[in-house]
C-alpha cells in the first residue's frame, strides 16, 4: 500500500470534509481576545489581539484574515464597488437618453 493509497474500507462521504491543519480551522482560542471594529447585524469585523488576525463574520461564514490580507480585501472591494459604480451610472445615461429620445416609453 504505497503512494497515497486508500486502506481498504476508508471512504470519505460528501459530509466529511478532508482535513488538513486542524490549527488553521481552530482559529478561535478559549483566550482570544476579540474587539468589534464594525457590525451592522450581518457583517461583523473582530480584531483579535490573541491571534493577530481579523475575524469576519459574513451571514454563517467567518474568516480569519491577517492584517495584510484584509487590506487586500478591502482594496480588490472598493476597487469592485468604483467600477460598479461607474458602470451604473453609465447605464443611467444611456436609459435617461433614451427617456428623452423616446419620452413614451
Amino acid at each position: 500500500m504505497g503512494g497515497g493509497a486508500k486502506p481498504a474500507g476508508a471512504k470519505r462521504t460528501l459530509h466529511q470534509p478532508r482535513i488538513v491543519n486542524r490549527e488553521s480551522i481552530a482559529m478561535k482560542k478559549p483566550s482570544c481576545c476579540l474587539e468589534t471594529l464594525a457590525d451592522d447585524g450581518l457583517t461583523t469585523i473582530h480584531y483579535c489581539r490573541t491571534c493577530a488576525v481579523f475575524h469576519l463574520r459574513i451571514g454563517y461564514t467567518t474568516l480569519h484574515v491577517k492584517p495584510d490580507g484584509l487590506i487586500g480585501l478591502g482594496n480588490a472591494i472598493n476597487t469592485s464597488l468604483a467600477k460598479l459604480r461607474r458602470r451604473g451610472e453609465a447605464i443611467a445615461r444611456s436609459q435617461a437618453g433614451r427617456e428623452l429620445e423616446n419620452p413614451l416609453g
